[in-house]
């Protein structure tokens, strides 16, 4: 798999969006989400390059996606009596370690504690189920899964509401009946009522997702003078097709390294004028200590391929996988999927004969499948390896990300370096989030 694939792939999805940017087509746009950590979304991006795609676990993974769409059903919303009228609105997500005793939270991605700015006002997506005894008075707590419906009838709506999306496209169609959309759907719904024509700036750590541009579009449309900032929060990732411009972006877009205006402004269509560049918010300078660990990402597809890529790293003398230990992704360590990662993993290396001072002297973390944390570690000085799952999707281009090198070992292996450090992602400093956060909403 060349890079010239993914530059390819982008320029599908950019010729795609263009035939649908239209006034009649906007609304089916915002539903677009075509993140390499989406199964729909990988599925679309696979099918635009005419990847061999099996039928029978095409239909599974968008049965699921829909049918996911029953856990927003039973949602809940809680909110101040008389809630004044915000200068500012940050609309973010929490889990319950993020909140304080005292009603307050600390932002995870803005790194901010939320009673610390005065005249913003927090729509939080709750993900968690046990919800927080106290509340301060500028929090408004969306609870999108209280508990999961068997009323169908929501659904069976949507699917019949945008049939004639169908004849318009039928991959546009699979996401404007998605779960993503549903979420949307309901959660503009929900808190459309909190924003009023006074309103500066909306602020949103940003991904793409449909109900951040449907969010954005109905906004936009309603109040003319509001100024909708996103902030990408995430490191580079290696296929960031959900981060196109389209009319349903943002007005301006945070970004904390160089090489992300490059690939923004050179690959993904945003104007250098609607760009503001800043430390990082999310991460910060610290020392870490970790070697020889695997990390497994949410989904593998070919298990087994990535079973063989990692011996094939044992014999080709890279590293010696006998000292390294897996860590699983936080949301799947109890997946089935996962205990079979682990029972094949740890066959494979018993059965390994042991070899003594053949292996390069350096320590690796080793990632399998699509993931930005690539990026955080390789800025923090570690030495990376990346088995990819699907490479169209998975691997780095140095095309895209000019201070990265990639050593090519196979078609699925990847060692990547620095060129040069602090152009993927500048890092922040803590305590100084307060303050640039002001000075953007001032």
């Amino acid at each position: 798999m060349d890079t010239s694939d993914q530059f390819q792939l982008l320029y599908k999805v950019k010729k795609f969006i263009k035939k649908f940017s239209t006034k009649e087509n906007d609304g089916n746009l915002q539903e677009l989400y075509l993140s390499p950590n989406s199964e729909l979304g990988v599925f679309f991006l696979n099918s635009l390059m005419k990847k061999k795609i099996n039928i029978f676990e095409s239909f599974t993974t968008i049965l699921k996606d829909v049918l996911y769409s029953l856990r927003y059903i039973n949602h809940k919303i809680f909110a101040p009596v008389n809630l004044p009228e915000y200068k500012n609105i940050v609309v973010t997500w929490a889990l319950k370690k993020d909140f304080k005793g005292d009603g307050s939270f600390v932002d995870r991605y803005l790194n901010v504690r939320s009673n610390k700015l005065k005249n913003i006002l927090w729509i939080v997506i709750y993900m968690d189920k046990k919800t927080p005894k106290k509340l301060k008075d500028n929090i408004v707590l969306f609870k999108p899964i209280e508990k999961i419906s068997f009323n169908f009838l929501p659904i069976l709506n949507l699917i019949i509401r945008n049939i004639f999306t169908l004849f318009a496209s039928p991959k546009l169609y699979l996401f404007s009946i998605s779960n993503n959309n549903f979420f949307s759907n309901i959660f503009v719904k929900e808190t459309k009522k909190f924003f009023h024509k006074n309103i500066n700036k909306i602020i949103i750590p940003y991904e793409g997702q449909p109900f951040q541009n449907k969010l954005i579009q109905t906004i936009s449309k309603k109040f003319k003078r509001v100024e909708t900032i996103g902030y990408i929060h995430s490191p580079p990732m290696s296929m960031p097709a959900n981060l196109i411009y389209r009319s349903t972006s943002p007005q301006k877009i945070i970004l904390n390294g160089k090489d992300q205006i490059h690939c923004f402004t050179r690959h993904l269509g945003w104007n250098k004028k609607k760009i503001l560049f800043l430390p990082s918010f999310r991460f910060f300078e610290r020392k870490t200590k970790i070697n020889n660990l695997i990390y497994l990402p949410l989904s593998i597809k070919n298990i087994d391929n990535v079973i063989k890529n990692l011996v094939n790293l044992y014999h080709k003398n890279i590293i010696d996988i006998t000292k390294f230990k897996i860590k699983s992704h936080p949301a799947a360590i109890s997946s089935k999927k996962n205990k079979i990662i682990l029972e094949k993993f740890y066959v494979s290396v018993n059965g390994l004969k042991r070899k003594k001072n053949l292996f390069l002297k350096k320590n690796y973390l080793i990632f399998i499948g699509t993931s930005s944390a690539i990026i955080e570690a390789l800025e923090r000085g570690f030495n990376v390896i990346q088995i990819c799952d699907n490479p169209l999707i998975d691997r780095y281009s140095e095309k895209l990300w000019p201070s990265l090198k990639s050593t090519k070992i196979n078609d699925n292996i990847f060692i990547y370096t620095l060129r040069r450090k602090k152009n993927m992602i500048k890092f922040g400093i803590k305590n100084k989030n307060q303050n640039l956060l002001e000075k953007i909403v001032a």
